[in-house]
């Protein structure tokens, strides 16, 4: 959270900040429901394999598609010079 308090102006911040926490907040809505869902499935007979771990796969997969997406968004910001 700290790069994008840096990365947008002094008057910005609290938007961000509750775009934030509305994202926070909507993943912990839609996260367990997901997860139950996937674990569920996979774990019925009705599932190509027993994977019991689905759901962690799922959400790793989800943390480096995140991770990549903001080491690319703030590849291509160019930090501000500070005044000395």
């Amino acid at each position: 959270m700290n790069a994008a308090r840096f990365s947008v102006p002094l008057n910005e911040q609290g938007e961000v900040q509750c775009a934030l926490a509305s994202l926070a907040s909507l993943a912990g809505i839609l996260g367990p429901v997901l997860a139950t869902g996937l674990f569920g499935y996979f774990i019925s007979a009705r599932a190509p394999a027993h994977v019991p771990g689905a759901a962690f796969f799922a959400s790793a997969l989800l943390i480096f598609t995140g991770l990549w997406l903001a080491l690319r968004a703030f590849k291509r910001t160019v930090p501000a010079a500070t005044a000395p």
